[in-house]
């Protein structure tokens, strides 16, 4: 019966889910005298996703796919929280408003108003919120002191990875493009007309601002270094690719319009040396490091706590 009435008000969420906030009965799992409520849960999925600006079917979906994930997080941190506790350390509640500040500065542009109004859309109060909010600066001084401060990243290490994965390292090519992008009612041959006087001398710069529909034609139609893969069509790319540099292209279709191209200049890939990669190479290995060491320390948690799942049917 509980599950038929869970998976009754998922429905029900589905359709009145952007001005309501839905609440939930039943638990989703205990962590030794302590209990994660579906509730707790799906808050977290509507903040966390902002589940309420997708479609009813993809709430569903997204709900079903992450409601096993967020569980697990909040016995994670849960276990974390109680760990702090039996530390006997107090967190001052001038560090919190501090950071209660810093948040609205950041995301709610110094509006406490706007703050709340988006807590109304996730379902939480305001004294939830500032609940979360401290937790999470003890998860994370708890996962500093476990986790930060007891990596050691190996000259060795850094070295071996970044022989191990030489495409992070390698720079790809790019290209110094200018485009004139020609209106759709100009003619083509207006247009040939173009391209000819550019091949026999005329200033592509100049061509660009009085004729060009595309981005930055008033400043000659100069794209600058870009990678042409992620910026052009294939039929561009693959045009770009047999031009030699300071090469004009001859007239390209694009949706209805007609382009001319420069190649103005090329930088090839190439491997960067270690020495500028270092950093990068680095912060990869620490980061790797954290991820062991944060699932040997979380373990030794579950391990000492007793952990059970409610089977949930969404």
């Amino acid at each position: 019966m509980k599950k038929t009435l869970i998976a009754l008000s998922l429905l029900l969420m589905s359709h009145g889910f952007a001005t309501h906030a839905q609440h939930y009965d039943g638990v989703a799992a205990y962590v030794d005298d302590k209990v994660i409520t579906i509730d707790t849960v799906m808050n977290e999925l509507r903040s966390g996703l902002k589940l309420w600006q997708y479609p009813a079917q993809e709430q569903m979906d997204l709900t079903r796919k992450n409601f096993p994930v967020i569980r697990d997080l909040l016995i994670e941190r849960m276990l974390i929280l109680k760990e702090y506790e039996q530390t006997g350390a107090q967190l001052p509640s001038e560090a919190v408003n501090e950071r209660v500040q810093d948040i609205i500065a950041e995301n709610y542009e110094g509006s406490e108003a706007k703050l709340r109004n988006d807590l109304l859309r996730t379902g939480l109060t305001y004294p939830e919120w500032l609940k979360q909010v401290r937790e999470n600066m003890i998860v994370q001084a708890m996962r500093h002191l476990q986790v930060n401060k007891k990596i050691q990243v190996s000259p060795k290490r850094v070295r071996d990875y970044y022989n191990a994965h030489p495409e992070l390292f390698t720079t790809a090519e790019a290209v110094h493009v200018k485009v004139i992008l020609l209106p759709p009612d100009h003619s083509r041959a207006d247009a040939e007309a173009l391209l000819r006087s550019l091949q026999e001398g005329a200033s592509f710069a100049e061509a660009a601002a009085a004729y060009s529909i595309g981005q930055n034609a008033e400043n000659g139609g100069d794209l600058g270094f870009i990678k042409p893969e992620e910026e052009f069509t294939p039929a561009i790319v693959e045009a770009l690719a047999k031009l030699k540099d300071g090469e004009l292209s001859g007239l390209i279709e694009v949706n209805n319009c007609l382009a001319i191209l420069q190649k103005v200049a090329s930088k090839n890939p190439r491997k960067v040396p270690l020495k500028e990669a270092w950093r990068t190479a680095y912060g990869k290995v620490e980061y790797e490091l954290g991820l062991e060491r944060y699932k040997v320390w979380i373990e030794s948690l579950r391990k000492r706590a007793h952990i059970r799942y409610v089977d949930i049917a969404l």
